[in-house]
């Protein structure tokens, strides 16, 4: 049950702001759910908490691609990250980094690893 002031709008940040707007469900005056547009062009449409992506979200820069969930802004869990190269990550992340069990393809069908990550390393 969410408790507070609910309601949908849009935000446009001031100029020179590492964001550009949201638009989707705010709570309290903070982003709840929907479309992160940041200054650079890139896209985030997902959950937040705190004013940071959190729960299930994408993320799209134009030639990269991540979708999974998400904790404190970073990649956290399962996820899926797409290259423009066409190279694909599919696996567990922690903090940021791929950690755990994790699959990476290249566009070509080579797999160049399916098993555990440490801190973005493939082990062995």
């Amino acid at each position: 049950m969410l408790l507070g002031n609910l309601y949908e709008g849009k935000l446009f940040y001031p100029p020179g702001h590492e964001r550009e707007s949201f638009e989707g469900t705010f709570i309290n005056d903070q982003p709840l759910k929907g479309k992160l547009i940041y200054s650079n062009g890139s896209t985030y449409d997902g959950s937040f908490n705190n004013d940071k992506r959190n729960g299930y979200g994408q993320y799209n820069t134009g030639g990269y691609q991540y979708t999974g969930t998400w904790k404190d802004d970073k990649c956290d869990g399962h996820g899926i990250s797409s290259y423009d190269s066409g190279n694909v990550y599919e696996g567990e992340y922690c903090d940021g980094q791929r950690h755990g069990q994790g699959r990476y393809v290249k566009a070509d069908g080579t797999v160049v690893h399916d098993g555990r990550w440490n801190h973005n390393e493939a082990k062995k």
